[in-house]
């Protein structure tokens, strides 16, 4: 048998499964439903831009397929892709179906600033709806509220309270950009569904009374 793994996003759980010895590369690589780049890694090596995806697969073999853009065996893929994007493409223009190019983002479409560090407000985001997920997503949630700064041991801490939607999900893979935050020292994560008790939420204040200054008490 023939083991391969699969991951779509950075994080998320692979996908595993295995195929019969003697199947294609490129068959496993057509049923796995891939996007435009992947990367592919054969017995852990990273396959070059030359190799054979015709070349029948051996009993042991572990095929890795990174769902994400870069080179590799992914340019050969969307070489061969390329020219039934045009077929499509000339299609969807007779029938009037192409996409027309998007509008420039509004200032007023009320993004959160939950990637910002300094100068997090908790204003409200006026007439916008709240989110809702549906399937299996990677989610950049809503900050909720001021960011809370404090020192505990000399040691300075972030408490940031989001909102990922109004429904009940299953959330694994918590990140701090591309890091895991279970992977840094001292952080941790707490998930509150509907209905949960929260209990005690602090909420700071901002003022720029008091910067880098030793408080008493």
């Amino acid at each position: 048998m023939v083991r391969y793994e699969l991951q779509r996003l950075p994080g998320a759980p692979l996908q595993r499964g295995t195929v019969d010895a003697g199947t294609t590369l490129v068959s496993l690589l057509d049923s796995l439903q891939l996007h435009r780049d992947v990367i592919v890694k054969l017995n852990g090596r990273a396959l070059p831009d030359d190799y054979d995806i015709s070349r029948p697969l051996r009993s042991g073999d572990v095929v890795a397929v990174f769902d994400q853009p870069e080179g590799g065996v992914g340019k050969l893929i969307t070489t061969i892709l390329r020219p039934v994007t045009k077929i499509l493409s000339g299609a969807l223009k007779v029938f009037g179906l192409s996409n027309k190019p998007s509008a420039s983002v509004s200032v007023a479409t009320g993004e959160s600033p939950n990637n910002d560090l300094t100068g997090q407000t908790n204003r409200a985001r006026l007439y916008k709806g709240r989110p809702n997920i549906y399937g299996q997503c990677r989610v950049f949630p809503d900050l909720i509220q001021e960011a809370l700064f404090e020192f505990v041991d000399n040691n300075k801490q972030l408490t940031e309270w989001f909102e990922v939607g109004y429904g009940r999900y299953t959330i694994s893979s918590i990140r701090y950009s591309e890091s895991n935050l279970g992977s840094l020292a001292g952080a941790s994560s707490a998930i509150y569904n509907p209905g949960d008790v929260i209990g005690t939420i602090e909420v700071g204040y901002q003022f720029d009374d008091v910067d880098n200054e030793t408080v008493p008490g």
